[in-house]
């Protein structure tokens, strides 16, 4: 036997080099095609998120309808020579939602266009979903009053409403930018307004029919606050010249005027306002005239503040001077600003006031800005199993201090600070509040697995004979109370997610007015025809703002004229405003031949044309942005990044019939 016979089962250096060669390339080939897989697994996986977010808003809107704002509108900032107003910007098309700037500094504030020295705010809220951030008219009925807390802890008792759209923006140096106020007075157009005629009526308001002159009731004397001043939200299409002498029409949204007291009950007159001075005019600005029938007015509640020891009317207070009640109705608490908790007055509940269809409930609406949409409310009950554990809708949560912002900056929290157990304010990434009461859970009652998700709530005593125990502290409060049982209680948490993940509302006007002319303001539309100077308008069209592209109406009635000349009517037709075309007038618009296709102009036979305008949907878009981008010190580039990076938004979109509103 050959000792010297090569094996048959070994192999040589060069065939395992080969080996291994072949290996490789598989392996790159492989890690080629696994980045685009798990790429599309995360964007399925954020696209699943962004659904449930927006589904889980449109059920929790469907479930407080009666509270439903009357719109929703994207704004401006507008600099006054002290602040910057926000002002509302009907030219700004829904899917834009660029900033009105192209500076970015290295802090990460847009920079003012006129004055590049001044920040106007943070890119994230200027930009993105935040364009659109201005709550017109939210409210309903004053609910039943209850105790906030127990009421064994000397707590408030009144009637509680918290706002929707929580956190908001307050700003005690801009009180438009946060009002509450109540039914809209009754609208009389007149010769000449009634001023020093005795109040008779309490719930009129005069304008003169050329629109320059309103006339508003004084309120009665009250011995407790002697001199009070009664005060309205008046808004009102004007029509100004600007600085640069050009004629355009103004959307006053909301300004506040003051009445002053009469000496005595029985001097209580109408007191005359000039539509053409403060508060209605900016600086620069000459008043001409005022749209008549865009006027409304309405009384504004009188902020107290308990905290400094003011209180309501009582009804013994009242039952001894029946002259107070009107007054006492119209009073209420913000117990927590950030968070939009209002306590009413309770007296103002069941009560009705007179307006020309007869007595009505007492409402409380309120105007504001709400704080940012990448805040997530994600609401739910304390689970009653134990352990207790509740999954967040989404999986990735920001956390405090981490460089989770898109821009590469560390975390600074959810936007609003919370008391901890030491009374002091802190920032956190996860708020739980208690959607009975507004308080503010202490973070010793629940951990959170930010990486998934996932709230473990904790039994701080460690008994489980009194149930799941947790502190909390109340609105106001400078010490926690403890709650023996938590199970099974409603419970909001608010955090951000990686991604900019966020939660737009948008809603057209619950009422459009039909105006003569083509400058149109919020909740205004026109007969196309109608105004003489324009030349690219279709008489067969009625226009819209171009904010309110995409949105449904519905139009009680259409008049027109068919092909042979015949008088023809649409009755309660709905419609989808649609994006002009170059060429034609830059304004949003529905087209009667949409639903009759022999349409040839509108029909005015009636004196009107077009009447019953009614906004009929809101829509919910979930955004996010998987992208990020860095901050330099050259602010010309820093917008540029910002500009690349927002080209990677993704939407999820629901939308549904529904109209809401109060008044």
């Amino acid at each position: 036997m050959n000792r010297w016979k090569r094996t048959q089962n070994g192999g040589t250096l060069i065939e395992i080099l080969v080996v291994i060669v072949v290996f490789l390339v598989g392996i790159l080939v492989l890690a080629q095609i696994f980045p685009g897989g798990l790429a599309i697994l995360r964007t399925t996986r954020n696209n699943t998120m962004a659904v449930n977010l927006a589904r889980s808003e449109m059920d929790r809107l469907k479930g407080q309808a009666d509270q439903l704002a009357e719109a929703i509108l994207p704004v401006r900032y507008v600099w006054t020579g002290t602040q910057y107003r926000i002002e509302a910007d009907l030219d700004r098309r829904p899917d834009d939602v660029n900033p009105r700037s192209s500076r970015l500094d290295q802090n990460g504030e847009f920079r003012d266009p006129t004055d590049p020295l001044r920040a106007i705010g943070e890119w994230s809220l200027l930009s993105g979903p935040n364009v659109i951030r201005r709550i017109v008219a939210e409210g309903k009925t004053i609910p039943a009053p209850r105790y906030i807390q127990d009421p064994s802890a000397n707590s408030t008792y009144g009637s509680a409403m918290t706002l929707q759209f929580a956190p908001i923006v307050f700003d005690p140096r801009y009180e438009e930018s946060f009002l509450v106020y109540g039914n809209d007075l009754t609208r009389r157009i007149v010769d000449e307004v009634p001023v020093g005629a005795p109040v008779r009526q309490d719930y009129i308001a005069f304008i003169n029919d050329e629109g320059t002159e309103l006339a508003l009731p004084q309120g009665p004397p009250r011995p407790d606050r002697p001199g009070f001043e009664r005060r309205y939200r008046v808004s009102v299409s004007l029509w100004i010249r600007d600085a640069s002498n050009v004629l355009r029409n103004k959307d006053v949204v909301s300004a506040i005027v003051t009445i002053p007291a009469p000496p005595n009950a029985f001097a209580r007159s109408y007191w005359a306002i000039p539509l053409g001075a403060a508060p209605f005019l900016a600086p620069g600005e000459t008043f001409e005239r005022a749209e008549v029938d865009t006027l409304r007015v309405a009384r504004l509640y009188d902020r107290l503040d308990s905290g400094n020891g003011e209180q309501f009317l009582t009804e013994a207070q009242v039952r001894n001077n029946a002259g107070l009640l009107d007054d006492a109705v119209y009073q209420y608490d913000l117990l927590d600003a950030n968070m939009g908790l209002l306590l009413f007055n309770p007296l103002g509940f069941n009560y009705k006031e007179f307006r020309n269809r007869g007595r009505v409930p007492l409402v409380a609406r309120s105007d504001y800005d709400v704080l940012d949409w990448r805040i997530i409310r994600d609401d739910f009950r304390v689970p009653t199993r134990i352990p207790a554990q509740q999954k967040f809708i989404l999986n990735s949560i920001k956390v405090l201090g981490n460089n989770n912002y898109a821009d590469g900056r560390p975390y600074r929290g959810v936007g609003v600070r919370v008391l901890n157990a030491g009374n002091l304010y802190e920032d956190r990434d996860v708020i739980l509040l208690d959607t009975e009461t507004g308080g503010v859970f202490l973070p010793e009652a629940y951990n959170v697995d930010k990486n998934i998700g996932l709230m473990t709530f904790n039994d701080i005593d460690a008994d489980p004979n009194n149930g799941l125990t947790a502190e909390i502290m109340y609105p106001r409060a400078t010490a926690p109370a403890t709650i023996n049982d938590i199970r099974g209680r409603s419970v909001r948490a608010l955090y951000q997610g990686r991604s900019e993940f966020a939660v737009q509302i948008d809603k057209a006007p619950r009422n459009y007015r039909v105006i003569g002319n083509s400058t149109l303001g919020i909740g205004q539309c026109y007969v196309g025809g109608t105004d003489i100077n324009v030349l690219t308008d279709d008489v067969r069209r009625l226009y819209f703002p171009l904010s309110d592209i995409g949105k449904q109406v519905v139009i009680g009635e259409m008049w027109y004229l068919d092909s042979l000349n015949q008088r023809q009517v649409l009755q309660e037709q709905e419609f989808l405003i649609q994006a002009p075309r170059g060429g034609e007038l830059q304004l949003g618009y529905v087209d009667l031949r949409d639903r009759a296709a022999d349409a040839t102009t509108f029909d005015f036979s009636n004196g009107y044309a077009v009447r019953r305008v009614r906004g009929a949907t809101v829509n919910v878009r979930a955004v996010w942005n998987p992208n990020s981008f860095l901050l330099g010190t050259d602010e010309v580039e820093n917008y540029r990044r910002y500009v690349r990076w927002a080209e990677g938004w993704r939407t999820s979109r629901t939308e549904t019939f529904l109209m809401g509103g109060t008044n």
